[in-house]
């Protein structure tokens, strides 16, 4: 059974391991952006508004591909899939074993977490299609929350991001989390 825990209910040592720094003045302010983030409404793609970052990662995380696989694009990309782009972008990552890059450096997926917990897919939808077509277990993202997205439960949840790396590690002794510094869940309840 997997147990979510709130940003607020993980240990500190947690969230500075998984590199996450949350900027949220204080709940006032935040309840007025969430407020205007849900009177805006959706977009004509169903994606809420974004007003503020208030949450990113500070270091190179991965996700699952699964995960994000499940992660629509913010303008349903899904639907206008460019097969000769996937195509070119399939073969780049099973000759390299990386991501495409930009001026020699991986080109991450940008993902975006909404007020309300809700994922949306930016920027990489093909590179995402690509790692699910080459079976790839997982790759590394950018992503940012907004308007207090790290605080909802949502499929990147940071709860679930320490999760993965925690996973990671125990899979992949070379992988983002240290032997000596792992990161370990303690739920509350």
């Amino acid at each position: 059974m997997r147990v979510t825990v709130p940003l607020l209910e993980l240990p500190e040592c947690v969230i500075r391991r998984i590199g996450l720094e949350s900027d949220i003045p204080n709940p006032f302010w935040l309840a007025e952006k969430v407020d205007y983030a849900k009177s805006c409404g959706l977009n004509r793609w169903g994606v809420p508004h974004m007003g503020v970052v208030t949450g990113t990662y500070q270091r190179r995380i991965e996700i699952p591909v699964a995960v994000l696989a499940g992660i629509r694009g913010a303008r349903n990309e899904q639907a206008n899939v460019r097969s000769r782009d996937l195509d070119a972008i399939r073969e780049i990552m099973a000759t390299t074993g990386k991501l495409p890059t930009d001026n020699g450096e991986e080109y991450l997926p940008f993902i975006c977490v909404a007020y309300d917990g809700s994922a949306w897919v930016i920027d990489g939808n093909h590179r995402i299609m690509a790692a699910v077509a080459l079976a790839w277990d997982r790759i590394p993202v950018e992503v940012r929350y907004f308007d207090g997205g790290e605080l909802a439960d949502g499929p990147l949840a940071p709860a679930r991001v320490a999760e993965w790396l925690r996973c990671a590690h125990d899979t992949d002794p070379g992988g983002n989390v240290s032997a000596e510094d792992p990161v370990v869940l303690m739920p509350t309840a």
